[in-house]
């Protein structure tokens, strides 16, 4: 079995940095930002295939923002820092563009493998959840990595304490696994590291024990 990997990156405010200075409104962290989506992606010689991202944040114009990555359409995705800040940027200024003329819930894809369109934390938990992935979230108290029984289809979410209103700890609550790490909560790339690490070795070991 090979797993269908999906990461959810909650973040408030955008703090890219422009040409000439930060783009306004503004992410906070946009070196976490440029060091989770590579740890999502990248292998030594490719891109995960198997891995989606969903990078959430507010725009004081249009409101809640999702950027969808989809690793196996992606095209315009290199591993530098400048060059992921560079396309988050250009995504949101093209969307911001595109926003009057859209409805609503309306997806737009702004270059292969990478959609945006309005949508909150919650309501991406709620689709996934309804789409039977398992939702999986840090905690010290979760379980080891190492002893998770996982779904065939998986979505981790980086905490986001400032975006975890009712709802969303509600469905993640009630319908989420807690997992650590070890005794310290790395920080956010690590994690995604670590629990593709453990992804990885557990279709190796299944890989290995068919044949």
């Amino acid at each position: 079995m090979f797993f269908k990997r999906t990461f959810i990156l909650p973040f408030l405010k955008n703090n890219l940095p422009g040409k000439h200075g930060p783009v306004k409104p503004l992410i906070p962290n946009f070196d976490i930002v440029a060091s989770c989506l590579n740890a999502a992606f990248y292998l030594s010689h490719d891109i995960r295939r198997d891995t989606s991202v969903f990078l959430l944040f507010k725009e004081k114009d249009i409101g809640n923002l999702c950027l969808k990555f989809i690793g196996r359409d992606l095209r315009r995705f290199q591993p530098d820092e400048h060059s992921i800040l560079g396309l988050i940027r250009n995504s949101i200024i093209k969307f911001k563009n595109l926003a009057k003329i859209l409805e609503k819930d309306q997806k737009v894809q702004l270059y292969p493998g990478l959609f945006a369109f309005r949508s909150s934390l919650s309501e991406i938990l709620s689709k996934l959840n309804k789409s039977d992935y398992q939702i999986l979230y840090p905690s010290k108290k979760g379980i080891d990595v190492r002893n998770v029984n996982f779904s065939q289809k998986i979505a981790y979410i980086i905490n986001g304490e400032s975006l975890m209103d009712e709802t969303i700890q509600e469905i993640v609550c009630t319908k989420g696994v807690a997992i650590h790490f070890g005794g310290i909560l790395p920080r956010a790339d690590i994690q995604i590291i670590l629990l593709h690490n453990e992804l990885d070795r557990l279709e190796l070991k299944r890989l290995s024990s068919s044949l």
